[in-house]
């Protein structure tokens, strides 16, 4: 036995240890987490029938899963084999002891094990992401090029990445950029730059043709509670009307109930009627449109009150203002219970050893999400100061992403309560520190040696 081990190279030992985290998240976390966008994507893998509230290509890879095995087994391998490959692929980039501490801290952080096993879009939208940028480093450190495998499953999983949450395709240009780099890293910068684009405007086209086109999937995504919330919000300020005439048909709609009710951080208060039950359920394309002219108007008539409302609920969205609302910063559980699976989550000795630090850490800077925009706009200062290319470029591809995913929200945020939607800012900067750090003290010493 001792002799076997000793025969073992650095490669084999970082995959012993890759191996053995991810059997003691799967262990500690099984079932993994549910909630109730869990549920309703489940709900659609085992029927066949999809919708777009959430995008449908995880309930189309699930509906593949439950196939071979019903259940949560086989998503939950999937997506932790998704981080534990990457870290593994991360850890043999580079062969450094610096290096080795610093990825193993991040795999571990709370900040990336609060969602590992919450089996939800933003967790596989990072994840794929990250095994994608892990795949290219690794290559462009070792040998320099992808191989064609190799770039067609980069394609794939920025692809996938993608397309599991509807508001990530501004975050992945910038991935887009770097599978462009090291594919035509002999090229000029222009047929980079337009490659990249090309790709981008594939997988956007491709998003729409494979939602609509291939699995027919339904028009449900709520995008008309974004007009109703703006427009509830000018009409809050100014007492300046512009809701649609076709409104008032409803017997739920009452204007007094909306002014009151509104607040800049979430529009779920606007969403749902004296019963409990959601209201405003149109989702045609003539009432969206008559509501797109409206929320125009109102944008145009009062640009200012738009923009303070957008800014203020932005503030809360990043928790530099705070309402009182209970912010999710962790996800270690299975609800709603009961539910039609039966499923629950009993936590075994494995589960407190990962899920206690994380919940005594929920109170930090770093469980905020103003902590990961600051330092994205931070360590944009040191994107130029990199000495290895390979890094350089990697580290300004995840600075770049992580912005471009985030600032878009500014529009578009549905609400200040989950932490989750800044799961890719979280890995994307942290990991972008990781390589800043080892640029610094490894490969800088290695070429003053040279």
């Amino acid at each position: 036995m001792m002799n076997f081990l000793r025969s073992l190279n650095i490669n084999q030992w970082l995959g012993i240890a890759c191996v053995s985290g991810f059997t003691l998240n799967l262990i500690a976390y099984y079932p993994g987490f549910l909630s109730p966008d869990s549920f309703d994507q489940y709900s659609q893998a085992a029927s066949g029938q999809y919708n777009d509230w959430h995008s449908p290509i995880m309930a189309v890879l699930w509906g593949l899963f439950i196939k071979v095995r019903p259940g949560t087994l086989l998503i939950l391998i999937f997506q932790l084999g998704l981080l534990w490959t990457s870290v593994y692929l991360l850890l043999s980039s580079i062969k450094s002891k610096l290096w080795y501490v610093l990825i193993l801290l991040f795999s571990l952080a709370p900040f990336i094990q609060n969602f590992a096993a919450y089996i939800v879009k933003d967790t596989q939208m990072a994840f794929s992401w990250l095994l994608a940028v892990a795949i290219i480093l690794r290559a462009g450190l070792s040998k320099g090029k992808l191989s064609k495998t190799e770039a067609v499953i980069c394609f794939l999983l920025i692809t996938y990445g993608s397309w599991v949450r509807i508001n990530a395709l501004p975050g992945s240009i910038a991935l887009c950029y770097l599978l462009s780099w090291i594919i035509f890293k002999n090229k000029t910068k222009y047929i980079r730059l337009v490659s990249a684009i090309f790709v981008w405007v594939i997988i956007g086209v491709g998003h729409w043709v494979f939602d609509y086109n291939i699995i027919k999937a339904e028009k449900t995504y709520p995008q008309t509670k974004l007009y109703l919330h703006d427009l509830t919000g000018i009409y809050a300020k100014t007492g300046v009307n512009f809701y649609p005439p076709f409104l008032y048909s409803s017997s739920d709609f009452d204007t007094t109930v909306l002014r009151k009710g509104y607040h800049s951080a979430t529009f779920d208060d606007l969403w749902v009627g004296r019963n409990g039950k959601e209201i405003y359920s149109f989702e045609d394309d003539t009432t969206v449109i008559m509501l797109q002219q409206a929320w125009a108007k109102a944008i145009r008539t009062y640009p200012n009150v738009y923009f303070n409302n957008r800014m203020e609920g932005f503030f809360y969205y990043l928790r530099i203002k705070d309402r009182g609302s209970n912010p999710h910063n962790l996800f270690a559980e299975i609800y709603p219970q009961p539910n039609f699976l039966g499923l629950s989550f009993h936590p075994n000795i494995l589960s407190k050893i990962f899920i206690r630090p994380i919940e005594k850490q929920t109170r930090m800077p770093y469980m905020k999400p103003w902590f990961w925009l600051v330092l994205n706009v931070l360590l944009f200062a040191f994107s130029g100061k990199l000495d290895k290319l390979e890094c350089r470029v990697t580290y300004k591809a995840l600075i770049s992403s992580s912005i471009l995913y985030l600032l878009p929200a500014f529009f578009i945020f549905p609400a200040d309560t989950d932490f989750r939607y800044f799961y890719w800012n979280c890995i994307a900067c942290s990991l972008a520190v990781c390589i800043l750090i080892i640029d610094r003290f490894y490969f800088a010493k290695q070429d003053n040696k040279a």
